[in-house]
């Protein structure tokens, strides 16, 4: 007996990413305006003329919608614009400095934070109120923990990291400097413009774990007793 043969129509997939997009479209603007404990899936439908049926279909849970939303973010998904790669730290890097990679560093993730740093901020917010969140919101600090040591081992590796600094402990200075939540304050609470933070992130990572930056005499380096 045969198989049926699925049927592959483009025009309603195309169809179906339209409304998906129209979606996210309607969901980001009301949780930027209003939040994302207050916003409900009715009101989402509503600002995307859907049903409420479709949009549960698409999204099964508002956690799951946020969470797409900020993964297509940081990719770059939804702009008009080539997102900025994040650079591989695992390669060779001899011929660059620790101050070479660590601008690579901010000028990727700053990007990043341009297009998604609002939605990563509620989602941080939102986290405490919304278990299926939590997990979302713990998986991203635990990639973005992982990423950051690639750059902190190979600092270590090329011996660029300050003396007496572990690998580890320069990739939770670089999280906690470089967190999204830091840059949300300074662009956004404080009005600094984008070049501004990236001037200053960049000149306080080289100061905080490079050899290249402040004396190793520096009470916040110094091991506890």
């Amino acid at each position: 007996m045969k198989s049926k043969r699925r049927y592959h129509s483009p025009a309603r997939e195309q169809a179906a990413e339209e409304t998906k997009a129209s979606i996210r479209r309607s969901a980001r603007q009301l949780f930027v305006d209003q939040g994302y404990v207050p916003t409900t899936m009715k009101q989402i439908a509503s600002g995307a003329t859907v049903a409420e049926r479709t949009l549960y279909l698409a999204y099964p849970t508002k956690a799951a919608l946020l969470d797409d939303l900020i993964a297509r973010a940081i990719r770059g998904d939804d702009v008009a614009r080539s997102a900025r790669p994040l650079p591989d730290f695992t390669d060779d890097q001899r011929s660059v400095s620790a101050g070479e990679m660590i601008r690579s560093y901010v000028e990727a993730t700053s990007s990043l934070y341009a297009r998604a740093g609002a939605l990563l901020v509620i989602g941080e917010q939102a986290a405490a109120a919304d278990p299926e969140l939590k997990t979302f919101a713990d998986r991203g600090a635990g990639d973005t923990l992982r990423y950051i040591r690639t750059l902190t081992s190979r600092l270590a590796d090329l011996g660029q990291l300050r003396a007496g600094l572990t690998s580890q402990d320069a990739a939770d200075i670089v999280y906690a400097l470089s967190h999204f939540t830091t840059h949300h304050l300074l662009t956004t609470r404080r009005r600094w413009s984008h070049r501004r933070y990236r001037t200053w992130l960049a000149s306080t990572l080289v100061d905080a774990i490079s050899a290249d930056g402040a004396t190793a005499d520096d009470p916040i380096h110094r091991p506890e007793p």
